[in-house]
């Protein structure tokens, strides 16, 4: 992998900014994938893991580049879009890049100096039971290799001539551990540190789709304990009234319940379908890897917050049909 510069180019000209952006080659690109391309020698084609990418920040007919080495500019024609999710390594830091035809890219390899070449590895382990083991193992190696300290702003060094205020970040692994398994793109990951950032980045959703859905819960109990009274002292006339109409005691428990399920049921449900869609926009606009597995754990809480009240609407609607219908016949009789 080549890291060079890009101008992202907007309508309006003046607001044109730079960044890093990392380039591989074509048959590279093939490789991995099993996709193949044709691009021309002086196009370019862009990988966006998403499935609605779109050529947004370059122009309609060309993209503007920067060699940091050689501190020159240079262009290439837009030619194709490859979009599509997961494809790569959906818990990759590296989501997005150029492709360049061999021939292009080779000779901007041999224009670039060793600080802005990157190999970039994948491995398929046989034993997941071991990769933490291994995962270990190889971070300590990379901390050692960068002398304990994370270069938080390599990308940033290939459009430092291009950007103002550039300052190197260079921060210790110690004390940011946690910072680094998020946004160090040198950590390796791992099935396992893919499942614990899965779990941190999704418990934070899990909390507040459980706090919505236990406020519904609450609300829903105490707006029941309310319709018991108001059952009894508003609505007793109107159980009256249908009685001497020839209503039997049967159809009106049932008629009491219905009632009493619409008030019971409806903040549980709305509150809890609100926080999953909010948690799965929020997700959405955010880093977070997984989005429909975690919103099918939101789903599955939701689930066991709704049997949990229909448990207790069972026990309290037979207390409350008895309690409205006892007073109904005893006025009658």
């Amino acid at each position: 992998m080549l890291l060079i510069g890009r101008e992202h180019q907007y309508q309006e000209k003046e607001k044109n900014e730079w960044g890093p952006e990392f380039v591989i080659s074509q048959s590279s690109f093939e490789d991995l994938t099993g996709q193949t391309l044709s691009l021309p020698e002086n196009g370019f084609g862009y990988f966006e893991d998403s499935d609605n990418a779109t050529f947004q920040t370059f122009s309609n007919e060309q993209g503007n580049f920067y060699n940091p080495s050689v501190h020159k500019e240079f262009h290439l024609t837009k030619t194709s879009l490859i979009s599509e999710e997961n494809i790569v390594n959906n818990s990759t830091q590296i989501s997005y890049f150029l492709i360049l035809n061999d021939k292009t890219f080779q000779e901007l390899k041999n224009s670039l100096g060793p600080d802005y070449q990157f190999r970039y590895y994948l491995f398929n382990g046989d034993h997941p039971e071991n990769s933490k083991a291994f995962q270990d193992e190889l971070l300590g190696k990379i901390v050692t290799l960068n002398n304990g300290e994370i270069f938080d702003s390599y990308q940033e060094a290939a459009v430092q001539d291009k950007i103002s205020g550039y300052s190197d970040v260079i921060i210790p692994y110690a004390g940011n551990e946690l910072y680094a398994a998020r946004q160090w793109d040198f950590y390796p990951y791992a099935k396992a540190t893919q499942l614990d950032i899965l779990l941190e980045s999704g418990s934070v959703y899990l909390l507040l789709i459980f706090f919505i859905a236990i406020i519904a819960f609450v609300s829903a109990s105490m707006i029941m304990c309310l319709k018991i009274a108001g059952t009894i002292l508003q609505d007793q006339e109107s159980y009256q009234r249908a009685v001497y109409l020839g209503l039997k005691e049967r159809d009106l428990k049932k008629m009491i319940r219905k009632q009493i399920a619409l008030i019971y049921f409806f903040p549980t449900f709305c509150g809890s379908i609100t926080a999953i869609f909010m948690i799965n926009r929020f997700m959405a606009v955010s880093s977070v890897t997984h989005i429909s597995a975690i919103t099918v754990l939101a789903v599955l809480l939701s689930v066991v917050v709704v049997i949990i009240q229909i448990i207790a609407f069972g026990v309290l609607q037979r207390r409350m049909t008895a309690v409205a219908t006892k007073a109904v016949y005893e006025k009658n009789y």
